[in-house]
């Protein structure tokens, strides 16, 4: 036998102690009587009562004390070691660091999102052995092949992009040596899991197909970042942004295709982090075919506990003291007392039984329509639950169905993208489905002022009023400053983005489930409504461009225009270039007077020319208009703002 923390048994040096005390306390009390009372009348005065009770419930105290010591300590026999073993796969994260993944295209950013997804393999592949490899200009192995997850969850969360000094973007070095660590395993079948936005600054990635084909190890790529990109913050810029040696702004993309033709040549996978819900799954599914082999695990020492022994005796002297040293007389007159409000306790209902949800009365709640009541239910239900469950899935589903038909669409998107994480295929296809509508509605309410969809019928018969109607309340005050056109603009882009997302969750509905000819109709009305708006767009552009240009040649003979005529020749046949026409007229009507203080003939003063922040001096208020609207078309030109361009040079250090 042994203990497992054998110094606290010093813990026993208390008894002693307290067995001093009580003596000295004794005699301490008996001299005091003696001083007070006379011997002659120490016997009427003094009711002495037999101290052995008292000897006995102390004696009692001090062996529970001594148990407790006992039991505290940890008393064990028959110890013996056993090293762990599970079976398991090799998996390598291969991580990008470099600066271009603190782009925020992605919230928080990039690389926040990449460290997101591992956290969630880590607790998807328990059992696997597995490692971390940051690169930039170099690679580096951060945490070598590993089952002590939480290790690598520690030092995926010290990464960033100072871990590595040199900035770029060297994929094909860091393939090359995740490749060569997994050979040293010695196993025949390994997984490599790219995360990264694509940035190639090496022309050899294509050479590393041979030694992957070679050693049997299958990649699973994953895109992190979006087409239309984003800027690089960068602290040491007074914008924040991070610039090129020409002190351009820099926009970083997802280079989608170098990661997907990588992957589909060397056999494996491609996805976006946009599906990021649905990744740790694809990846565990493809891992899942790889080869397992014996992973051995930490040694654990196996002993049988024997303090239950101890704490029982323990509790049974304490109560034995309790009632030795307990003066039964002045609890005599309580007792009834305290039996009737003991009785009343035990005999009333239980509040939280009585009023503890069932999924039975969340269903009926919903089949009789009190919404409502049914949206709490199942809130209540799903808190209690998993959030890794299918039976929370389950739950978040039928909260989302009351939250849709009480309106709160907002609320449906979120509860909706919980029941997402189900295994169960038809719960994830009436999730996709639900989710479809839900987008499809809030993108009909941004259209409308917050009217929700009528129905096919009489939505077809409302969309050409309802977008003509945003057209010309966007379009008909000219002389609105740019932030205005912009927010009308983020209006119909927010439309689109919702528009297309029901269409895209609604394929994935019926892909789950070919038979929902429900997701499916809803998917065919999504297209329709999302191809007549990006028609209108584009039509509606189109007559802008026309009336400014029809207006360009019956005003191009007015006084003043001629030299901007003149410069612009040289290019495209005498017209000018794009941006210089619009600039000239500016540099020569904005608030220029002649030396007598007039402005030139034929146009009039405008007072915010005076800022040269607004409409320029000659200029219609069709082409300031469209000139507005091209300043701040974020669907056509993406997040980069006129003026800049994407500047790429042969070595990068982003």
């Amino acid at each position: 036998m042994s203990f497992a923390h054998p110094t606290l048994l010093l813990l026993l040096l208390l008894v002693p102690i307290l067995v001093l005390a009580a003596v000295l306390a004794s005699r301490h009390k008996r001299k005091q009587w003696q001083e007070f009372v006379a011997d002659r009348l120490r016997s009427r005065l003094i009711n002495r009562a037999s101290p052995l009770p008292r000897i006995f419930a102390y004696a009692c105290l001090l062996a529970a004390i001594a148990c407790l010591v006992v039991g505290v300590a940890r008393l064990q026999y028959e110890l013996s070691t056993k090293t762990e073993s599970t079976r398991g796969r090799n998996l390598i994260f291969l991580l990008d660091l470099s600066r271009s993944m603190q782009a925020q295209d992605l919230k928080p950013s990039r690389l926040a999102q990449a460290k997101a997804l591992i956290y969630e393999l880590l607790e998807t592949l328990p059992n696997d052995r597995v490692g971390v490899v940051g690169f930039s200009s170099t690679p580096f192995l951060f945490a070598p092949l590993t089952t002590d997850h939480s290790a690598v969850r520690e030092t995926v969360e010290q990464l960033d992009s100072d871990s590595i000094p040199t900035g770029g973007s060297d994929l094909a070095a860091a393939v090359k040596m995740a490749v060569k660590t997994l050979k040293e395993t010695a196993q025949a079948n390994n997984g490599l899991l790219i995360l990264s936005d694509g940035e190639e600054h090496s022309p050899d990635l294509m050479e590393t197909l041979t030694d992957i084909k070679q050693s049997g190890t299958y990649v699973f790529a994953v895109g992190i970042g979006t087409e239309d990109g984003g800027f690089i913050p960068d602290k040491n810029y007074p914008d924040g942004r991070f610039r090129d040696v020409n002190d351009e702004v820099v926009i970083t993309r997802l280079q989608s295709k170098t990661l997907q033709g990588f992957a589909e040549q060397s056999g494996g996978r491609f996805a976006l982090a946009q599906s990021a819900s649905e990744i740790p799954q694809m990846v565990a599914a493809a891992v899942a075919d790889l080869e397992s082999f014996e992973l051995k695990g930490r040694e654990k020492i196996q002993a049988t506990e024997l303090f239950q022994w101890c704490i029982l005796p323990a509790i049974l002297l304490l109560m034995t003291a309790m009632l030795l040293a307990t003066r039964w007389r002045p609890l005599a007159r309580a007792g009834t007392t305290a039996t009737a409000a003991l009785s009343l306790l035990l005999c009333a209902p239980s509040a939280d039984a009585a009023e503890k949800p069932s999924v039975a009365d969340a269903r009926a709640a919903l089949q009789n329509k009190d919404f409502s009541r049914a949206q709490e239910l199942f809130r209540l239900l799903a808190k209690e639950k998993n959030p890794l469950n299918d039976e929370h899935a389950a739950l978040q589903l039928g909260k989302a169905t009351a939250d849709y038909r009480l309106n709160d669409f907002a609320e449906a998107r979120k509860s909706y993208s919980s029941a997402l994480t189900a295994e169960d295929s038809a719960i994830r296809s009436a999730a996709h489905q639900g989710m479809g509508n839900t987008l499809f509605q809030l993108g009909w309410m941004e259209l409308s002022d917050g009217s929700t969809y009528p129905g096919e019928e009489q939505g077809l018969q409302q969309f050409d009023e309802l977008l003509q109607a945003r057209m010309k309340e966007w379009m008909e005050d000219t002389e609105t400053d740019a932030k205005t056109l912009s927010e009308g603009y983020r209006k119909m882009q927010t439309i689109l983005l919702n528009w297309a997302d029901a269409v895209r969750h609604a394929q994935s509905a019926t892909q789950l489930r070919p038979d929902n000819q429900d997701a499916a109709q809803n998917g065919v009305v999504a297209r329709k409504y999302l191809e007549k708006l990006r028609q209108k767009m584009e039509q509606q552009q189109q007559e802008m461009q026309a009336q400014m240009q029809g207006q360009g040649e019956q005003e191009g003979q007015e006084p003043g225009q001629g030299e901007g005529d003149q410069e612009g020749e040289g290019e495209g046949e005498g017209q000018p270039k794009e941006g210089q026409g619009d600039q000239e007229k500016g540099d020569k009507g904005d608030g220029e007077k002649d030396p007598n203080g007039k402005t030139p003939e034929g146009e009039k003063p405008d007072p915010k020319n005076e800022h040269g922040k607004d409409r320029k001096a000659g200029e219609t208020k069709e082409e300031h208009a469209l000139r507005k609207l091209n300043e701040n078309a974020d669907l056509q030109r993406g997040i980069v703002a006129p003026g800049r361009h994407e500047y790429r040079r042969p070595a990068k250090d982003w």
